[in-house]
């Protein structure tokens, strides 16, 4: 779908019927029989066109732009086409985390000097003028809690309000209404307390307190408390759950912003629907054109290129749409970076009717791709669908506070209920002696009783108790290399009972590197077989000569030789893409290159050579010849080496009950020699995997049942990440990669996924128990809240000694997360 925003050459608008708009309709007409005939369109009054079309050749936003100003007689028509559209949710993500951060702060900040009013002053200089009465028994302090308290509770707490509103409408009660529950109490009495203190009295003086002197305006350090602990613990959620949504923004901009356009010279008048083709119908018309010097490019908006085009591919560029290629400039074709999306290092050549992927690099080479699809059709928008869709599945640790929450909101209300009710009755009846209200009111002794039972039973420590042992163990997981994102992860992570892992940079180390090196045949010594060897592949900027130029520089310093420091640039060097190099160096005819490159130089390979090179390929290893005057001199394998501690974390994981797989999109030769030097099954290993393909694993493996762990370091691994009930990124992975998943390992060492489900069971139990001590507190303090120890201890418990119960059961809370320091890692593998 489109939108044309448009202006008429009269500067009117495109719509309000008339004319045009019948104009409109008989353009719409021409189209629906040329190209698609379900075309529907929208015609605003705002100058709008909407248009809903399936993308075909000869049919997109650009020439629907030309048919438009062509056909309509219009200035200008311009185009709103959905594609990626990222960077407003993250946006919009974004606001609300600052929202929950200004209300955090502000909170923060006043209820400060709050607590220090009411709890610190008081005890330390009872004299300071600010506790000084001015007016009754109204004091600064007094007026300063009102303010404060009243920001606190309103502004800041305003969520809670809204929340247990919209609550109240589902009928299905949940923390919100806890938190507005108990705040809401411990507030109410406080305000009533100051303004009854200040202009009701009784014969004895008190209205809502006792002749004992218990007051009530510390409660409004509670409730400011208590919503500053909670608002922190979503400030602090809502951080984590954002960087998913800034992953999804670089995804969608991974592709340019603008294409190379290749079109025919010319443009026809506009005017017909078949007076518009600048695109070519057939390859073979492309290819006839471009030979006939009969096309020229423009740089366009990647918004108007549609399905059918074709574009120019040119080294160091990022391809714009899928697309096939149609053309290429080089022996061997073009090489690509496809890393963002299989998350292999090696690089991918393409040639003709090989398809290429929007956002893919291209290394080496030219070439010319017809556009397949656009927009929303692209692999990049496919996997931004994915994430996006499997966000949606994710289960918060919340919902354990909430389903506790349904059942206890009614119940601390009812018990504080009955409370009142029947100290209220007792009263009347005369069954209370007159002695027990110590001057004071029946209303103001039973309120007394049903609002300590109300703030007391109220376990707003619920709150608390995911926040602060997340915050604890997500801090003792940085130390140890693992970081945690939020808490929704940690009770999944804990019962984790299959491991899915990517090969390339997770199980690998992600570069290549050689593994084996060997001279063959007779001539020049080793040392100059390396010289020559470094100088050719010194001037290639492929991955694979990269690693030969390390492994040349490294072997010859072992072998105290000063040719390494010698500058020599070969001469007539020539590149032939996805075959090697030659040249030559110091009067010899060098090659560096791969089995095809020696056959169409004619440089023959002994059969027991054969053999070794057979046998570095069944190991996964990409075999490299060097030739010096057409013989066959060098050999080498390299390959993505395995990170030390990977046969470990599998062994260790397979151990602990977790059953281990590898998918990957290397070939199934290679995933299956990395498979059985780390112990894991050929059953359970995945080859040739596009990020489709790994996020169906991870479902099929969920659908049976399991508890899903996804290990991996690509942008190809994040719809599997996220798709996954844990997602565990590899700290050196894309950042992509590393914002979408939950979890990630900074180290980079595999074996730190056992630490990961390690630590995450130890948090989570520790949040368990937080949970008792949450609700149990509170409830077996009820019975004392409620009175029912009164006749015989003649003490009630004032509301703000409940308060400072709740309080401590917050406290019990924090003290039991902070336990979590104490955790000792019993798998630290140090790497060298």
């Amino acid at each position: 779908m489109i939108q044309l925003h448009t202006t008429t050459t009269e500067e009117k608008e495109l719509g309000g019927g008339g004319s045009v708009d019948a104009k409109v309709r008989d353009l719409i007409k021409d189209l629906r029989d040329k190209f698609d005939p379900n075309l529907q369109y929208i015609l605003s009054s705002s100058s709008i066109i909407t248009l809903t079309y399936t993308p075909t050749t000869g049919l997109g936003p650009r020439t629907l732009c030309q048919y438009f100003e062509g056909y309509l007689g219009l200035k200008k028509a311009e185009v709103k086409e959905e594609g990626v559209k990222v960077p407003d949710s993250y946006e919009r993500v974004r606001i609300e985390l600052e929202g929950k951060k200004i209300r955090f702060y502000i909170s923060a900040l006043l209820t400060l000097p709050i607590f220090l009013i009411t709890m610190i002053l008081p005890p330390l200089i009872p004299t300071l003028p600010i506790l000084t009465p001015f007016y009754n028994s109204l004091t600064p302090s007094d007026v300063i809690l009102l303010l404060f308290g009243s920001i606190v509770q309103f502004y800041s707490g305003g969520v809670f309000y809204k929340g247990f509103y919209k609550s109240l409408r589902n009928k299905a009660l949940g923390m919100d209404a806890l938190v507005v529950v108990g705040t809401s109490s411990s507030y109410c009495y406080g305000v009533t307390s100051i303004i009854t203190s200040t202009f009701i009295t009784t014969p004895s003086g008190v209205l809502l307190g006792d002749d004992e002197g218990g007051g009530g305006s510390e409660f409004l350090e509670t409730s400011a408390v208590l919503i500053t602990f909670v608002l922190m613990g979503k400030y602090l959620q809502a951080k984590a759950t954002t960087s998913t949504s800034k992953a999804l923004q670089k995804l969608g901009n991974l592709t340019p912003a603008r294409a190379t356009l290749v079109r025919r010279k010319g443009r026809k008048e506009r005017g017909k629907v078949e007076d518009i083709n600048e695109c070519f119908e057939t390859d073979e018309g492309f290819l006839n054109a471009l030979t006939n010097h009969d096309v020229i490019e423009d740089t366009v908006d990647l918004a108007l290129v549609q399905v059918g085009d074709v574009v120019k591919l040119t080294r160091g560029g990022s391809v714009p749409c899928d697309g096939r290629v149609i053309k290429v400039f080089n022996e061997g074709g073009i090489a690509v970076n496809e890393g963002m999306i299989t998350g292999e290092s090696m690089p991918v050549y393409h040639t003709i009717n090989d398809p290429c992927i929007a956002g893919t690099i291209i290394l080496e080479g030219t070439a010319y791709s017809r556009v397949t699809f656009v927009g929303s059709g692209t692999v990049i928008s496919k996997i931004v669908r994915l994430i996006e869709k499997a966000q949606g599945g994710k289960a918060k640790i919340e919902e354990f506070a909430d389903r506790v929450s349904a059942a206890f909101v009614p119940f601390v209300l009812v018990t504080a209920t009955i409370t009142l009710l029947t100290w209220i009755t007792l009263c009347g009846l005369g069954v209370v002696p007159k002695s027990w209200l110590n001057g004071g009111t029946v209303a103001a002794f039973s309120v007394k009783f049903a609002v300590s039972t109300l703030v007391i039973a109220c376990p707003c420590a619920l709150g608390l108790a995911a926040p602060t042992a997340v915050m604890v163990g997500t801090g003792v997981g940085a130390k140890n290399g693992v970081l945690f994102k939020g808490g929704d992860v940690l009770e999944i992570t804990a019962n984790v009972d299959a491991v899915v892992f990517d090969k390339t940079g997770t199980l690998t180390e992600g570069l290549c590197g050689v593994e084996e090196w060997g001279i063959v045949g007779e001539g020049e010594e080793e040392e100059e077989v390396l010289f020559k060897t470094w100088c050719m592949e010194k001037s290639s900027e492929h991955p694979l000569a990269k690693a030969v130029v390390e492994h040349c520089e490294r072997r010859l310093k072992e072998m105290g030789s000063k040719r390494g420091e010698e500058v020599h640039t070969p001469e007539g060097w020539r590149g032939v893409t996805g075959m090697g190099v030659e040249g030559t160096v110091e009067n010899k005819k060098v090659a560096v290159g791969n089995r095809a490159f020696m056959g169409i130089l004619n440089v023959g390979i002994p059969t027991k050579v054969e053999a070794q090179l057979r046998e570095m390929e069944f190991k996964g290893q990409t075999a490299i010849m060097v030739s010096v005057n057409g013989v066959l001199r060098a050999i080498c394998g390299i390959s993505d080496q395995l990170k030390p501690d990977s046969a470990l974390a599998v062994r260790t994981l397979q151990s602990m009950g977790v059953q281990c797989w590898m998918v990957t999109g290397d070939n199934e030769r290679t995933a299956n020699a990395v498979g059985e030097i780390v112990g894991i099954p050929r059953s359970n290993i995945v080859s040739q995997a596009l990020p489709e393909t790994k996020v169906r694993e991870v479902s099929r493996l969920q659908g049976e049942g399991r508890v899903v762990a996804m290990v991996g370091d690509g942008i190809n691994d994040s719809p599997a990440l996220v798709q996954a009930d844990v997602g565990v990124a590899i700290g050196a992975g894309t950042e992509i990669a590393v914002e979408a998943a939950s979890v990630v390992l900074v180290r980079s060492a595999a074996s730190d996924v056992v630490v990961a489900i390690e630590l995450s069971r130890a948090v989570f139990s520790r949040i368990k128990l937080n949970f008792v001590w949450a609700l149990g507190y509170n409830t077996l303090m009820i019975p004392v809240a409620a009175g029912v120890m009164y006749p015989w201890w003649r003490k009630a418990l004032p509301p703000w000694l409940a308060g400072i119960a709740m309080a401590l059961s917050s406290v019990s809370v924090v003290l039991s997360s902070l336990h979590l320091k104490l955790w000792k890692n019993r798998w630290r593998v140090e790497l060298a």
